[in-house]
């Protein structure tokens, strides 16, 4: 396990799949997640403390990541966070 900071960029490897995570646009501002075998600048996020009040947040930018934080991804080439998307009709 490789420690991470808040806000430092980051790739996230799928350990199953020896791939790792990525953002593929399927069509203009579609942005889907995906996996890739070589890695590439789709692959970079940043870590952020999920916090949604800044002036109460718990952890701040630089601060290691520790197991129990809640955090967000952000992607490093889209400039977006992502959001968790719950599709009830596939069972989800």
């Amino acid at each position: 396990v490789v420690a991470t900071k808040f806000r430092f960029h980051t790739q996230l490897f799928h350990y199953r799949t020896r791939k790792y995570l990525s953002i593929s646009e399927q069509t203009l501002g579609d942005l889907r997640l995906t996996l890739d075998k070589e890695g590439s600048r789709r692959c970079w996020f940043k870590i952020a403390p999920a916090d949604v009040n800044i002036k109460n947040a718990t952890r701040k930018d630089g601060e290691p990541v520790l197991i129990g934080d809640k955090i967000k991804l952000e992607s490093v080439t889209f400039g977006v966070a992502l959001q968790q998307a719950l599709y009830p009709s596939e069972g989800i």
